[in-house]
């Protein structure tokens, strides 16, 4: 049974109550499931005991969570699909540095890796976030232009070479 304490803790001149880990959401200004939860909790809560909130309010606040948790489920799946199209593609990659540089890149998408909800590519044999992906060329376009010619021809030249390794093996 749970025990029930009449005395709470003042720090400061407000009420202390149990502690718990923060997520960072300083500057941003979306509403996440955690903090929607919890909100909804507190109103419970803090409700007034005269008048109770109705049923129909409740309800309609857990299929407002419902349906936040399924959007941002979808843009989680979203993000991976669109990072997924991104293999075999030629792109550019605008990076922050731990130490606050830009940091830019370009290469070809080698592989996608979805762990935990981050959705990263590999590129010239570094991991980066999905998000830093600033430009996707297609292999047309690049030609036409000129961009990433000797990565083309290393390309191309790889995939001869490991052609011929194989029809040599056969």
């Amino acid at each position: 049974m749970a025990e029930v304490s009449l005395v709470q803790p003042i720090v400061d001149g407000e009420l202390v109550e149990k502690t718990t880990k923060k997520k960072d959401t300083t500057g941003t200004s979306e509403l996440g499931k955690d903090q929607f939860l919890q909100l909804l909790v507190t109103q419970m809560q803090n409700q007034n005991p005269l008048q109770p909130s109705s049923d129909t309010e409740w309800i309609s606040q857990l299929a407002n969570f419902s349906s936040l948790e399924a959007m941002q489920n979808m843009s989680g799946t979203m993000t991976g699909t669109q990072a997924m199209s991104m293999v075999g593609k030629y792109v550019d990659i605008v990076a922050k540095t731990d130490s606050g540089k830009t940091n830019n890149e370009s290469g070809y998408v080698d592989f996608v890796n979805v762990k935990d909800g981050n959705v990263q590519v590999s590129v010239n044999g570094k991991l980066y976030d999905a998000a830093e992906v600033v430009n996707v060329y297609d292999d047309y376009y690049l030609l036409q232009n000129g961009i990433g010619t000797e990565d083309n021809a290393n390309k191309e030249e790889t995939g001869r070479e490991e052609t011929d390794k194989k029809t040599e093996n056969v």
